[in-house]
């Protein structure tokens, strides 16, 4: 995963994903804060120190579906971001992935 993997740095306010877009990424927050918002309605605040502090695994997963929502970033953020064929190899080839992105998915879908 590391050599998939590019270390990135937001500031705040900067839009990481944006709903409607068709990037693969995937993101893991390593520091800061983000909001999650779908046609202007705020659905999730993400924060580092989460357990699910990753976001972008749908489109990582599915790259023919479009963001679902944008992730703007409420503080200085620092993330990795890898690259939506690893995220889909690991998914398709270890079942400890594949188990906590569905569980992470489901739970997310409400």
């Amino acid at each position: 995963i590391a050599k998939a993997a590019t270390e990135i740095t937001y500031n705040k306010g900067e839009v990481i994903i944006e709903e409607g877009s068709t990037s693969d990424g995937f993101y893991l927050l390593l520091e800061g804060e983000v909001d999650i918002v779908r046609s202007g309605d705020k659905l999730a605040f993400l924060s580092c120190d989460d357990e699910d502090n990753f976001f972008g695994e749908i489109s990582a997963i599915y790259p023919e579906r479009s963001r679902s929502a944008s992730v703007t970033a409420k503080t200085k953020v620092r993330c990795l971001q890898i690259r939506g064929s690893e995220v889909r190899y690991l998914f398709e080839n270890h079942m400890g992935v594949r188990y906590a992105l569905l569980v992470a998915m489901k739970q997310r879908a409400g």
